[in-house]
């Protein structure tokens, strides 16, 4: 660690090894990490990282230093609250944003970070963490672990959490996972949202609202086509999201003409294979009519 402290005083080949070193010591017991954290490990390998710009070494130290930090933040909390109270954020943001290869360890380290603590929270509000993590809802198998993120988060900081989500960028990134082509992916990701809808009555109004261009509410539009999920679960969180956001609509009766839910909730009502998908459209229908919306 005295050696890594100091680097620009011993070559970078000795410095590698050392490095090498504790990635290696990282694939071992957990007792090695315990002692490696001890040793202040993290604040070390961020600050090389840090310092770590150019030269023919560059790449490979880099490299090592983000392995090593990936094992040590793997499946501890208090390592991933310690990697980002010393800094790890804006690097690890850096390496994503660049598109390295070595960002398939910064992701994980980055979404686990969201559900460390409260502080490791903290510091990610001074890295624009919401917003990073509505924008990785787009980018192909970190969907789900970033949806995840944005809801422990939302659960511990609501007022944060919406602040940025209820915004018209914030609800189009949502919006992203009704289209998320994979139906098992897809199924994965919908617990979680219906998580958030409930949990938020300013998100769940938002991604309701009718889109005056387009004479209609885009999420409920992408939710619609859904419904034909060949999984007879997913399709009753779809219709229990619907009746969500149609509870909390602010015009519901323009939701239910635009998107023709009269007709489309009879249908299922009758027709749906799922006698609980069924009893959900039902519901929500005779809902529309105690209501007098028809």
């Amino acid at each position: 660690m005295q050696l890594l402290a100091s680097p620009d005083e011993f070559a970078p080949e000795l410095l590698l090894k050392v490095l090498r070193t504790i990635k290696h010591l990282c694939m071992g017991e957990a007792a090695y990490m315990d002692e490696l954290q001890r040793a202040k490990a993290i604040p070390h390998l961020i600050v090389l990282l840090r310092l770590q710009r150019g030269g023919p070494h560059f790449a490979e130290m880099r490299n090592q230093c983000v392995n090593a930090l990936y094992l040590l933040c793997r499946i501890n909390r208090s390592r991933q609250e310690a990697a980002a109270i010393d800094g790890a954020l804006p690097i690890l943001q850096e390496i994503i944003e660049q598109g390295s290869p070595l960002k398939q360890f910064a992701l994980p380290i980055m979404c686990d970070i969201a559900k460390a603590s409260k502080r490791a929270r903290a510091e990610l509000k001074q890295h624009n963490g919401v917003q990073f993590y509505l924008g990785l809802l787009s980018t192909s198998y970190w969907q789900e672990s970033a949806l995840d993120a944005l809801l422990v988060w939302l659960n511990d900081e609501p007022a944060h959490v919406e602040r940025f989500m209820k915004t018209p960028q914030g609800i189009a990134q949502l919006a992203v996972v009704m289209e998320v082509r994979s139906n098992q992916a897809f199924a994965n990701m919908l617990n979680a949202l219906s998580q958030i809808v409930y949990k938020s009555s300013a998100v769940n109004r938002a991604l309701g609202k009718i889109d005056p261009t387009h004479n209609s509410s885009p999420f409920v539009a992408s939710l619609i086509t859904r419904l034909s999920h060949p999984n007879a679960l997913v399709r009753r969180l779809l219709l229990n999201l619907l009746t969500s956001i149609y509870k909390y609509h602010q015009q519901p009766k323009q939701l239910i003409r635009v998107h023709r839910l009269h007709s489309l909730l009879e249908r299922i009502g009758k027709e749906d294979p799922g006698v609980l998908v069924r009893q959900v459209a039902n519901e929500l229908h005779e809902g529309f009519k105690i209501n007098d919306i028809l």
